[in-house]
């Protein structure tokens, strides 16, 4: 729900919003599993989370999620919380890693939602939160998973990002630096990218006084990423008929 309301967190430089895929299913593990204690919840949330993050920014440093193709919250989702989940179930390291590759056996998420303001944009972390559980459950009756997830020669950074990948972004500072550090919480239920837009109005009112008639036209600039996912199409965007459109 905090996705499909717009109140999810966001990590800027992986284009992701983590805690959407990752207490939903800490929350269903855990209720399943029964037992789970505070310090464990954290400590498996906090690594899903950091997962979540170093897959994100060390996946075609640079280039933005959206123009790649992908929905960057759903499609690691299904990685990150097979992990967490197999955490929480306290399987053992094989097992472990057979819940991440069935994790992206399943793994999906393309940006074709946004464009087209369909709803499934909603669901994408809450079906990734579903089958990361489902991966970690299939793992610990002994079903198998590929095991070079990430770099092998169909692996996450091959198949769904044609190799472009940093494995220095990925690794370095592993269990010291948390990028996680970096998640902000929105203060508006919008995309963050047109956060700007909404605070330079709110100032303009209070400290200008505007009001709704003294507005002729409203000139926005933001960079082309940004344009492309929050602007385009603009007829659509003008008149939406969804959420997601606007």
């Amino acid at each position: 729900m905090a996705h499909a309301l717009e109140f999810d967190d966001t990590f800027g430089r992986g284009f992701l919003h983590p805690s959407a895929i990752t207490f939903p299913a800490a929350f269903a593990v855990s209720d399943l599993v029964g037992g789970v204690d505070g310090r464990e919840f954290l400590a498996a949330t906090t690594a899903a989370i950091d997962i979540a993050c170093r897959i994100a920014i060390s996946s075609q440093p640079g280039v933005d999620a959206f123009a790649a193709g992908w929905h960057n919250t759903t499609v690691i989702g299904y990685l990150s919380t097979a992990l967490l989940a197999a955490r929480l179930m306290n399987v053992n390291r094989e097992q472990a890693i057979h819940a991440a590759g069935i994790g992206y056996h399943q793994a999906a998420g393309n940006a074709q939602s946004h464009i087209d303001g369909a709803l499934t944009k909603r669901l994408g972390p809450g079906l990734a939160s579903a089958a990361g559980l489902f991966a970690a459950r299939l793992a610990a009756k002994g079903v198998t998973g590929p095991s070079a997830v990430l770099e092998g020669k169909k692996g996450w950074y091959q198949q769904y990002h044609h190799g472009n990948y940093s494995r220095a972004l990925l690794l370095d500072g592993l269990g010291k630096d948390f990028p996680a550090v970096e998640v902000s919480y929105k203060p508006w239920p919008s995309c963050r990218g047109s956060h700007t837009s909404v605070d330079a109005a709110l100032q303009l009112v209070r400290r200008q006084g505007l009001k709704p008639d003294m507005v002729e036209r409203v000139l926005i600039r933001n960079s082309p990423s940004e344009w492309a996912f929050l602007s385009n199409p603009i007829a659509q965007k003008r008149q939406p008929t969804t959420t997601v459109e606007g």
